[in-house]
């Protein structure tokens, strides 16, 4: 309620060892426009990702996805993760490439449960399946729901699609750019910071045209080029600064400070 934002916004100003930290420098920026704290006050603590090391080379897991999926090894494997629903654009990803799934060439995968609680996901679902139905497209698209396997599918992947209208940090993108994928997303939010552009894509969130010519981009590198950029998102994904340990020790650091203040 308005009362109860009141109230906490007072806190954060009159009581010294009130401290605040963000997921990033969006968030951060949000939380003082809407708080008007300090800047100092408030510390940017990204998230942190813990990708196993898988125990084979992505070429093996390339293989065993194109087996499952009956994918031609001409054929890219384009992979959307996440929950479904209407603010993640699914729908969205879905019909702008059209182009590329009616000429088979891309498979489109995507993986994570459906979010009922947002409103909109049961019909933006119905319509996507009938879309694909309706366009024959069952043997280019796949709806695998829940997943146990996903970092091995993001090792057999080509690249991740993200087309979210909002995002505070993009947990999943730094996932896959520690396994090597190549990003193709909206430019929204905590996003441009995290993901660099070089080699992936970021592109105005609702813009069908720049977001297949970004994946087209992408399917149509060669394979030289392609390799490049893996090993730098790679790089990315695996900063310390998205370390699980080294995160830890940051939130100790930053508590201590706030207690003998």
């Amino acid at each position: 309620s308005k009362l109860r934002e009141r109230i906490f916004l007072l806190s954060t100003k009159v009581r010294s060892r009130i401290g605040c930290y963000a997921v990033s420098e969006f968030v951060k920026e949000t939380w003082l426009l809407f708080s008007k704290t300090k800047s100092e006050d408030t510390r940017v603590i990204y998230n942190s990702v813990k990708v196993p090391k898988l125990p084979r080379e992505r070429s093996y897991y390339k293989k065993k996805l194109s087996s499952e999926f009956k994918i031609p090894a001409s054929r890219k494997l384009a992979i959307c993760v996440g929950r479904l629903c209407p603010y993640r654009m699914n729908d969205f990803i879905l019909k702008s490439l059209k182009p590329i799934l009616m000429a088979r060439r891309i498979t489109l995968i995507f993986i994570g449960s459906e979010d009922f609680a947002v409103p909109g996901t049961s019909s933006m679902l119905e319509n996507m399946h009938e879309f694909v139905s309706k366009n024959s497209l069952e043997d280019v698209v796949k709806f695998l729901g829940y997943r146990r396997d996903i970092y091995e599918i993001m090792a057999g992947a080509d690249l991740l699609l993200n087309a979210t209208l909002r995002e505070s940090f993009g947990l999943t993108l730094v996932e896959a750019m520690a396994i090597g994928l190549t990003i193709v997303s909206s430019r929204v939010e905590a996003i441009p910071e995290l993901v660099p552009t070089e080699g992936n894509i970021l592109y105005p969130p609702k813009d069908e045209k720049a977001f297949l010519n970004g994946v087209m981009t992408v399917v149509n590198r060669p394979e030289s080029i392609t390799n490049e950029i893996e090993q730098k998102n790679q790089k990315v994904g695996q900063n310390i600064m998205f370390n699980s340990e080294q995160r830890a020790k940051r939130m100790l650091r930053y508590f201590e400070n706030l207690i003998n203040r």
